[in-house]
């Protein structure tokens, strides 16, 4: 006889398994009747890659849509896109003479126009809601164009003006080619009239110079003017940049015919001033001063969101200082003692409507490009939390001591053989960003600096690190990237009326003695006294029952939870006496015996 498997009869009388089914593919949603952003997470989830929601994309910002459903904030330091007309292009800000005579950059964020010369009229930026206009004391000749800077020559004998624009601003310098043009009395005090609409100038008591809205809100900056001469050649070596020479350049406002000292509000809306300037009269006379001799005014416009403060100048506001050359700037500049850098940049945690408030924030990533390292080494940077930067306030080196909070990554890096990415991430960033998301701030600032900044320089070995710490970064690089997960909002369906909850009042029960009986004579005398009544619950209220007799009274209409307690209704009111009765038990001898027992009665 053969014998088979347990179960194999089983089988072979059950037939051919049939496959397991196959689930059905996600449908594909219609773009035609959906959204671009659900559109954007489906794809996401069936792709397994990140993908752009496009209606959040700003000039600075763009958010992703995860696989697994989470979203992707990547926020700049500095515009990376230009809106036009419904699309975007990159930013570029070459100048470019246009038919009407003026001059404009190809693509910035912020409306500009320069003049073409023939004019008093130097510069507007802004739209025509909130817009300052620039002009010049004198007949301005025509520019010379080169990429994004416009240079008027001779504006004085030996003396340049040059306009230089860039995404969202512009600043502008007086070249002063020899000691010959430094001698010109008109160089003494500079006066640039100037006039707003729908902002309000002020130029504060640090020398800085904001343009503010009707709300308040600072819609231009601009740093403390200065001057400087031009550095001596720097010491053979790898690439390092000698010390310029600085002076502070004095500044006031000329409005309704009288000077105001800086620290008072300017022009008010659409009202002329003008901007008066005092260089350095000890510099321009100075036999040592090395010649060209630059003149920053720092009458720049666009919203400043990055500075880097240097040692070597502890006072001095650095709004706007040093920040075309060669970038953002972290540790001792190689073969120039006494100077060291720091970084700082401030980031917006919104995009649009978008933001991380309240969010539950999984990960995050700081990352910059290195333009330049003194050597192929790979040499370390910290990455710092900040406190929130202010552009309304002058920051120094001596008074963004206490900004630098807590370090949050260390990473090393080189740009000897080309530019290179550096990303800091950590948990420390994390649980910076999920505070600001828990306190629903707006932006958070980051900063860098070298781990090696108690050395100078020259008191140590070339190859010490307080020589090869030294960078140059890109600041328009600056992103910084944030994972985040937001609950959905939950709202309550319109028409719902939530009227106040009722409370049940249960009418208490009788006590019970449960003795064994052969014969009883009746043992219970119900009496119910009237009740008052009071005005019904506008539920209706079912009969509540004891083991013994059911009671009247009502029900709310919604279901009860314990303790729920109703004080509209209306229940008769329960007394208990005690009734004496005899009857006859019997005992556990089989004798029969009378005995007073207690009932209750109602």
């Amino acid at each position: 006889m053969l014998a088979l498997p347990f179960g194999a009869a089983t089988a072979a009388q059950a037939g051919p398994q049939r496959p397991a089914p196959v689930p059905a593919p996600a449908k594909a949603l219609d773009p035609a009747s959906v959204s671009p952003d659900a559109l954007a997470v489906q794809s996401a989830r069936q792709s397994g890659k990140r993908v752009e929601i496009p209606s959040q994309r700003t000039e600075t910002s763009q958010t992703f849509a995860n696989p697994n459903g989470t979203r992707t904030l990547e926020q700049h330091a500095m515009p990376v896109r230009v809106r036009r007309g419904t699309g975007w292009v990159a930013p570029d800000p070459t100048l470019h003479k246009q038919p009407d005579g003026t001059i404009r950059p190809a693509a910035t964020t912020t409306p500009m126009v320069l003049s073409g010369g023939g004019s008093s009229a130097l510069l507007t930026i802004g739209t025509p809601s909130a817009q300052v206009r620039m002009g010049w004391p004198g007949k301005l000749p025509a520019p010379t164009l080169a990429g994004d800077t416009a240079t008027y020559p001779n504006v004085f004998p030996g003396v340049d003006l040059q306009i230089k624009v860039n995404v969202d601003g512009f600043s502008h310098l007086l070249v002063v080619k020899d000691r010959t043009a430094a001698q010109n009395p008109a160089l003494q005090t500079l006066h640039y009239p100037i006039s707003a609409t729908g902002v309000t100038i002020k130029a504060k008591a640090d020398g800085t110079t904001v343009a503010v809205d009707s709300a308040g809100k600072t819609v231009f900056t601009a740093g403390s003017p200065t001057m400087w001469d031009t550095p001596p050649a720097a010491p053979a070596g790898l690439g390092g940049k000698a010390t310029p020479r600085r002076a502070p350049v004095g500044l006031s406002l000329l409005a309704a015919g009288k000077i105001t000292k800086a620290g008072i509000t300017g022009p008010a809306v659409a009202s002329p001033a003008e901007f008066v300037l005092s260089p350095d009269a000890k510099m321009l006379q100075d036999p040592a001063a090395r010649f060209p001799l630059y003149i920053d005014p720092s009458l720049s416009g666009g919203m400043i969101r990055w500075l880097h403060t240097n040692a070597k100048f502890p006072n001095d506001n650095d709004w706007g200082y040093d920040t075309n050359d060669g970038g953002a700037k972290v540790g001792w500049a190689y073969d120039d003692s006494g100077n060291l850098y720091r970084s700082m940049f401030q980031l917006a945690t919104t995009n649009g409507a978008q933001t991380i408030a309240g969010s539950q924030i999984s990960g995050a990533t700081f990352r910059i490009t290195l333009n330049y390292s003194p050597s192929g080494g790979q040499w370390p940077t910290d990455l710092y939390l900040l406190k929130d930067l202010d552009p309304n306030v002058a920051l120094t080196w001596n008074n963004t001591a206490g900004h630098w909070l807590s370090k949050l990554d260390t990473r090393n890096g080189q740009a000897r053989n080309g530019a290179t990415t550096m990303e800091f991430a950590s948990q420390g960033l994390t649980n910076a960003l999920q505070t600001v998301a828990n306190n629903r701030t707006t932006t958070i600032s980051l900063g860098l600096r070298a781990p090696t900044e108690s050395q100078n320089p020259s008191q140590a070995p070339q190859n010490d690190p307080a020589n090869l710490e030294w960078k140059k970064f890109n600041p328009s690089t600056a992103v910084l990237a944030i994972d985040y997960d937001t609950a959905p909002r939950v709202r309550a369906p319109r028409g719902l009326n939530m009227t106040r909850r009722c409370r049940v009042v249960r009418p208490p029960r009788p006590p019970r003695s449960r003795p064994t009986y052969r014969s009883l004579v009746p043992l219970l005398t119900i009496r119910t006294p009237a009740t008052t009544s009071r005005p019904p619950c506008r539920s209706s209220i079912r009969p509540a029952r004891s083991r013994t007799r059911a009671m009247s009274g009502r029900r709310c209409r919604s279901r009860p939870s314990p303790g729920h307690r109703c004080p509209m209704a209306s229940f008769p009111t329960a007394s208990f006496t005690t009734t004496t009765h005899s009857a006859t038990t019997v005992s556990r001898m089989g004798r029969p015996r009378r005995t007073a027992i207690s009932s209750p009665t109602r």
